[in-house]
């Protein structure tokens, strides 16, 4: 599926932009870097998932892919109640189009 295959190379994207993000908002260290970067970390290890079920053909991955997906889904929703600028939107887009994707894949 190219589609799902898009959608993540667009979640590693964002994952990546976010965590050089970090060191650009952040010139000092202290506590909110480190959760920051997490989100980071949060996102490329979803991609990396996915791209692992991408070219697996495992029920085992899937399943835990699927659940990844759910729960990042749900994270985002949340995050696009509380704070609504167009980088929490874009990262409901790609986590929904992941769910799904990971649903039928």
């Amino acid at each position: 599926m190219k589609i799902y295959e898009i959608a993540t190379w667009a979640i590693l994207s964002l994952g990546v932009s976010h965590a050089f993000y970090t060191f650009k908002k952040y010139k000092t260290m202290e506590e909110n870097v480190f959760w920051f970067f997490s989100t980071a970390l949060a996102l490329l290890f979803n991609g990396f998932l996915n791209h692992i079920n991408l070219s697996l053909s495992d029920d085992f991955v899937s399943n835990l892919t699927l659940i990844a997906n759910i729960l990042q889904f749900l994270f985002c929703a949340s995050l696009v109640f509380y704070i609504r600028i167009p980088q929490t939107f874009i990262a409901m887009i790609i986590s929904s189009a992941l769910l799904i994707l990971s649903f039928f894949h």
